[in-house]
């Protein structure tokens, strides 16, 4: 169980930028994004590293890891959960899993109505998701689907 005060780590590698943030008491510590950079990804543990330390947060202060895995960039996803579930194991902490759906719906101020998160996927495809926003939340109104652009062309139209 976490205390008020846990420190929790936050990492995003699914798209065109990095993030990583800490948090405490639903409070921003320190955020940091990076434009992706295959080099940035391949050091995310550095990077990690670095960033708490110039926040003055010990690794071993973190209570918890929440990584967003999927969909998204196979590379930054591959390695920000392999860094997220790593940390987990050497500190003995929880590592929560996060979809870049969620993520994306969450960070937009949105009227109630129905909407489509589209992310980038392969060439000429996007993954796809519907959700349906109340005054109550966000709901999800079919499972993840991946469009090709002709696809998508006939389901917009």
């Amino acid at each position: 169980m976490m205390t008020d005060n846990a420190i929790i780590l936050g990492i995003h590698a699914a798209v065109d930028t990095v993030s990583i943030a800490l948090v405490s008491n639903d409070q921003v510590l320190g955020e940091y994004t990076h434009g992706y950079d295959y080099a940035f990804i391949e050091n995310l543990m550095d990077e990690v590293t670095k960033f708490s330390v110039s926040l003055g947060v010990d690794l071993n202060d973190i209570k918890a890891v929440s990584v967003v895995n999927g969909p998204g960039s196979y590379t930054g996803l591959r390695l920000s959960v392999s860094v997220a579930k790593s940390m987990g194991q050497v500190l003995d902490i929880p590592v929560y899993p996060i979809a870049t759906y969620d993520v994306l719906m969450s960070s937009l101020e949105l009227q109630e109505g129905v909407y489509i998160a589209m992310i980038p996927a392969r060439s000429k495809e996007v993954n796809v998701r519907l959700f349906r926003v109340m005054a109550t939340g966000v709901e999800p109104l079919t499972d993840h689907m991946s469009w090709s652009y002709d696809h998508m062309a006939t389901q917009l139209a």
